[in-house]
């Protein structure tokens, strides 16, 4: 993992992960690291975390995340996704 956002994203008063990595750099030998397409954790509140599939949440990235960033635009909340050698990628916090 190389982007890591802790952040309340469902508005349930309790703070939440969300996660991006990949690294296509490695040996040939070793292979890709490209089994990642972000994971949102979802907190209760007690230190406990669930993975929330992708379908559910809306979040699925491509490529080599290297930094996950939340900002406000026009009233609403979104994350950055910055990828190596690609365009960043944008998604409506709901």
């Amino acid at each position: 993992m190389f982007g890591i956002l802790v952040e309340d994203f469902d508005q349930d008063g309790n703070l939440d992960i969300l996660m991006g990595g990949n690294f296509f750099g490695a040996k040939p030998e070793i292979g890709r690291y490209d089994a990642d397409y972000g994971l949102l954790l979802k907190g209760n509140g007690k230190g406990d975390f669930d993975s929330v599939k992708s379908k559910e949440s809306g979040f699925g990235i491509s490529g080599q995340v290297r930094d996950l960033v939340a900002i406000n635009v026009d009233g609403n909340r979104v994350v950055l996704v910055g990828r190596n050698d690609e365009e960043m990628q944008v998604f409506k916090i709901q």
